[in-house]
């Protein structure tokens, strides 16, 4: 997450620090060592990332990463 944080506010390349959440999403579904917090803090990175590209395609990794979430009951 560090890495996209760097990109978006160093060179500002959007397209590469999307593809690096998008990866760790990926790779961190079902891991129990994962945090709620840090998978939410991804989350949220890559949300603002696509209301920042303004592209469609953009959206699709964070809609499957919402898809794979298990609700909380309280």
């Amino acid at each position: 997450m560090i890495a996209a944080y760097v990109l978006i506010n160093g060179d500002g390349d959007l397209d590469t620090a999307h593809r690096l959440l998008a990866g760790v999403i990926g790779s961190a579904a079902g891991q129990p060592e994962v945090s709620d917090d840090a998978l939410g803090g991804v989350l949220y990175t890559l949300m603002s990332l696509c209301i920042l590209g303004g592209r469609a395609e953009l959206w699709v990794p964070f809609q499957d990463a919402l898809a794979r979430l298990t609700p909380i009951r309280l």
